[in-house]
Order: C-alpha cells, then structure tokens, then sequence
C-alpha cells in the first residue's frame, strides 16, 4: 500500500495527503510520514486500539500547516498551498454510530466559517439517496439520512461532484451480495468556491482498500499576492499555540475567531 501511495504521490504531484483508519498510533504514523519523503511532514490521531487512527501529511516545500484541533472522527487544519489562498480543512473519518454522527454534525452546523474557505472532506459514512448505494438492504429516507442532509444544508455546503467510479466503498463480495457505496465526498462553502471554482475531485481506483482514493485537484485561485503569502507565514507563528490544544478539543468559536481575524487582515492588505 506505501508503495502505491509514493507512485501516486510522483504522479499526481500530491502536496497533502489525508489517511483514515490508519490503525496506527503517533509514533507508527510519524514514521510513515516520514516515510514518505525527508520533506514530508504531518499530524497524526492515533487510532482507539486496533480501530481508526487518521493521518493529516503535506509536503513542506509547498505547504504550510497549522493543526486546529483532532479527534477520533476529524482532524481540523490551516493549509496554505503554494501561492493560492489559505483554507480551513477538515478531514473527516465520521463514525458507524449514526448517534455518533449527529453529535458531529451538530458541533460543525453551530459553527459560522464565513467568509474563511473551508473544505470538508472524506468518509462521511452516510449516503444522500438511492444512488448512492448498489446492494443490500433497500434505501429508505431514515432519520440518520436527514440529519445528515440538515447539516449539508445548515452549513451551506456544495458536494464539489467527482469523475471516476459512482460508489467509493465495496464489502469485497462477489455476486449478488456484493454492495457499493458512495461513502466519500468532498464538500465546500461559497468561500472556497470563491477562490477554488476549478477544483475538482477524481476517484481512483483502489488497490487493496474497500475505499477508493481520492484526489482533489486545485488548478489555481482568483486572487493571491505575495502580502497575503507573508502574512501567512507571520501569522502561523503568532497562532503557534493553537497547535497545544487538547487533541480531544473540537473546533470551537475561540479558534474561528482566530480565522476570522487572519483573514480579515488578508483582506485588508490586498485592497
């Protein structure tokens, strides 16, 4: 699987890498960070035992990151990518417990991002309707669906689409009790479509994981100039502290806050 990661990390020139269920804890995921190159650089939750674990990586030539907060299902980040427009990002691995779920989708619906861009992304392990499901048992619009639904809508998210396979999660089976999925998404604020209109999302095809791979592209952005790029740089050492908190601390205004202000000032430097 590393091996396979590394080629498509050659060929796709992937500068941040995201990892659910690595089942790994920090020291065993730091190392597979590393693994990855001497200028790869990362964050990890470690996994509950022999279950989750998520891993947050980026190539530090072209990325800088700032790690807000982490639990078992989401890891929340700064990320500023080359010379395009820093973002929220917040790479989720949400639970099999549908109580579970709606307690996150609850905690991110209460939280106002606008107008910082934020992208929220990965294994939401919830569909959206009939389409998204081949196999098993019949689709039925259950209260787990429209919480779900309720939190896309709340938090005024746009499902950035994909080309590739439709279903992003296999149980491996052959024949008739084979089942597909489409547990993976990528999904964006007006923010984010603002400065990252040309992005798009391809599933790829999976070696040896139930899930697809998933690769998000942003070609380039509306705006971007060199003041913000050295605020940037500035402010991540200013909010250094961020990166203390409790790793059991979920995204909470005190932080938003912090991202408000830093992009107010972005703002206000650029005109």
């Amino acid at each position: 699987m590393k091996d396979h990661i590394l080629f498509l990390i050659r060929t796709y020139s992937i500068k941040v890498l995201s990892i659910q269920e690595s089942h790994l804890d920090s020291s065993k995921g730091l190392s597979f960070v590393k693994g990855l190159g001497r200028n790869w650089d990362g964050y990890v939750h470690s996994s509950e035992g022999a279950s989750g674990g998520l891993i947050l990586a980026w190539n530090s030539d072209f990325v800088l990151a700032n790690i807000l907060s982490s639990s078992f299902d989401i890891i929340h980040a700064i990320l500023k990518i080359d010379n395009l427009e820093p973002f929220l990002f917040s790479n989720i691995y949400a639970s099999t417990n549908p109580s579970l779920r709606n307690t996150l989708w609850n905690s991110l619906s209460n939280i106002d991002l606008s107008p910082f861009p934020w992208l929220i992304f990965r294994d939401f392990n919830c569909i959206l309707n009939q389409e998204d499901k081949i196999g098993g048992s019949p689709f039925s619009n259950t209260h787990a669906i429209n919480c779900f639904r309720d939190f896309i809508t709340n938090s005024n998210l746009t499902d950035l689409g994909f080309s590739g396979p439709a279903h992003t999660w296999t149980n491996n089976r052959k024949g008739p009790s084979r089942i597909l999925i489409r547990l993976d998404r990528a999904f964006s604020n007006p923010a984010w479509l603002h400065f990252f209109g040309n992005s798009f999302v391809k599933h790829l095809a999976k070696p040896t994981s139930d899930h697809c791979l998933i690769l998000i592209s942003t070609p380039n952005s509306k705006s971007s100039s060199c003041k913000l790029e050295n605020l940037l740089e500035n402010t991540l050492n200013d909010i250094h502290s961020l990166e203390y908190l409790d790793s059991t601390s979920p995204l909470d205004d005190s932080h938003l806050t912090i991202l408000r202000a830093l992009y107010n000032k972005a703002n206000a430097l650029q005109k």
